[in-house]
């Protein structure tokens, strides 16, 4: 076997190893995950590619990278170093990274971004890293965002409030309610009215019903502004209302946020009102409404919207007896929420790639 196959080899072992632990998987858990994803990958063969000693065929891959729920590119990316032709270094893919976040592709970002951190023989600069998260984010990969994030934040987590309330949206997306409710009110005093949405957000992905709570927390003063945070918390407020029975005022909270410039808050104020609608028997009106918002949906490049869009139809249909039509939009639905879910997505109900837009903002330079 040649020098190079066998720096390939460790190389691979390596970047798997270092998914499995981020992911706090023992070898016995793949094997496990894997059998259950239906091609089982013992925890002795994983034991041996992950110690340079052996191959693992494409499939096997796949399926690995399946069972501890990661994207295939967790792997490639940071492989992608060792076949650059042009033997960029870190700084080099930074660049990339910010230039690909500039033109608005997200993806090719995170992918620069990722393989500098894993080229750099230093800690990645804290604009990187926060660009790195917005890159993430965008993609609805709040796991990797909320990691990108405490790399910037450091080993004192002690975060300015800025970059700890974009932590805070980052834990909601990552299904963790509970400590984006904590970090957000440790912002509260230099924040309160992001603080207290995220607050209110964290309420609503929460395992109880705390729309009530949600509700009051979000008050009516945010009713007679219309800047983008108070439009994303008119969505979260609208949604809290929805739930309450009440779907009138949801629906003109929503209608309000679709006049937003953000493709990404008027595609998530249609869905809103669509929701409001159903439930107030108007489900012709609502249906209409959904179709606007996967257009505007996938413009924006928010497939996790796309996925809600069809959820709601599906709902829609079910309540008017139309199994084939609700049937429909349900296999559409999965579809979407597989391929976000193998591109590392995670599923979101709230408006909380809105969220992180207004709080982030979209200009960032390489200093």
């Amino acid at each position: 076997m040649t020098a190079s196959r066998i720096e390939l080899r460790r190389a691979v072992g390596r970047a798997l190893q270092q998914v499995r632990r981020e992911g706090r998987l023992s070898l016995d858990d793949v094997e496990q995950a894997s059998d259950a994803e239906g091609m089982r990958i013992t925890r002795s063969h994983l034991s041996r590619v992950e110690n340079g000693q052996a191959d693992l065929a494409l499939p096997r891959f796949l399926c690995l990278m399946r069972a501890v729920g990661e994207p295939p590119g967790a792997v490639v990316d940071g492989l992608a170093a060792l076949f650059d032709k042009k033997g960029d270094d870190a700084p080099a893919l930074e660049r990339r990274g910010f230039e690909a976040l500039a033109a608005a592709d997200p993806d090719a970002a995170a992918r620069a971004f990722r393989a500098a951190a894993r080229t750099s023989v230093r800690p990645l600069p804290r604009p990187t890293l926060e660009a790195w998260a917005e890159a993430e984010a965008a993609l609805g990969r709040w796991s990797a965002c909320a990691q990108a994030l405490q790399l910037a934040i450091g080993p004192l987590k002690r975060a300015e409030p800025a970059l700890g309330l974009l932590l805070a949206a980052a834990q909601l997306g990552a299904r963790k309610p509970g400590l984006a409710a904590a970090l957000a009110r440790a912002a509260a005093e230099r924040a309160p009215r992001p603080a207290r949405l995220i607050e209110a957000l964290a309420l609503l992905a929460g395992e109880g019903d705390d729309a009530r709570e949600a509700e009051a927390a979000l008050g009516a003063a945010e009713d007679a502004a219309d800047g983008p945070l108070e439009l994303v918390g008119g969505l979260a407020r609208a949604e809290a209302l929805r739930r309450l029975g009440r779907p009138e005022e949801a629906r003109r909270l929503a209608a309000r946020a679709a006049l937003s410039p953000d493709r990404t808050i008027r595609a998530g104020a249609r869905v809103a009102a669509a929701r409001a609608l159903a439930d107030g028997r108007r489900a012709a009106a609502a249906l209409r409404l959904l179709v606007e918002a996967r257009t505007l949906a996938r413009a924006a490049g928010a497939p996790d919207l796309v996925a809600r869009s069809h959820r709601a139809a599906e709902e829609i249909h079910r309540r008017l007896g139309n199994i084939e039509e609700s049937a429909r939009a349900a296999r559409a639905a999965r579809a979407v929420s597989r391929r976000n879910l193998a591109d590392g997505r995670a599923p979101a109900e709230l408006p909380l790639a809105s969220l992180y837009r207004v709080l982030a903002g979209r200009e960032h330079r390489p200093t």
